[in-house]
């Protein structure tokens, strides 16, 4: 299988509120129209008084859409289901001229939440140019999972991109690390947490950035 996750931010003039009200609503029936489409989440971010609770991360839509191949993803994103309607809604309510995406193999369906009110702290993280990608991803999968576990040891997914096609952009992140948490209260404290600072830490000199996300998580497919 196949996840596309794709990240773009919100149109000019369109409050969080109102983004996350059509993205979950009329935007999200014309994506259950898809052909092929085997699931279908999108990652909203918590919002306090003014917006996600941590810094902005460069993007509202944070999007993963799941097939059983390349082939079914690419057909279904040539489809006219996609191409008409779903394109012409984007264009209302997002900027599609800042989209960027990343292919993740996958050995079945994106796991679910947790329980129903669960929440993802989702961290976005960029290897350094000179780092090797092999050392970057031994770094990622040892001490740094090995951090992570102190606090996460099973509600958790480490996402790395499938080598990119000849000709196709590079991926938007080299890693995407999912941590489930009860509540946004516990998310919030964990991006602090002296296990959250020993997994950056473990990372210095091979990251070149991260960027995090708190996000309810909503299963429309």
């Amino acid at each position: 299988m196949i996840r596309r996750i794709s990240f773009t931010r919100r149109a000019d003039g369109v409050g969080y509120e109102d983004f996350q009200r059509h993205w979950r609503g009329p935007h999200a029936e014309l994506a259950r129209l898809l052909p092929d489409l085997r699931s279908y989440v999108q990652n909203h971010a918590v919002l306090g008084p003014d917006g996600p609770l941590l810094p902005y991360p460069g993007f509202d839509v944070c999007v993963e859409l799941q097939y059983d191949s390349r082939e079914d993803m690419e057909a279904s994103l040539a489809s006219p289901e996609y191409r008409g309607a779903a394109v012409a809604d984007q264009a209302g309510f997002t900027d599609m001229s800042h989209l960027m995406s990343m292919l993740v193999d996958s050995p079945g369906l994106a796991p679910d939440s947790s329980g129903p009110e669960a929440i993802k702290h989702m961290t976005f993280i960029r290897r350094t140019a000179a780092v090797e990608p092999a050392r970057f991803t031994d770094a990622l999968l040892g001490p740094y999972t090995d951090a992570i576990a102190e606090v996460a040891q099973s509600d958790r997914e480490l996402l790395l991109p499938s080598p990119p096609r000849t000709g196709h952009p590079p991926p938007a992140f080299d890693a995407v690390d999912i941590v489930w948490f009860a509540d946004a209260e516990a998310a919030v404290a964990f991006t602090t947490s002296v296990a959250a600072q020993r997994a950056r830490w473990e990372l210095g000199g091979l990251a070149a950035g991260v960027e995090r996300l708190i996000a309810r998580g909503l299963r429309i497919i």
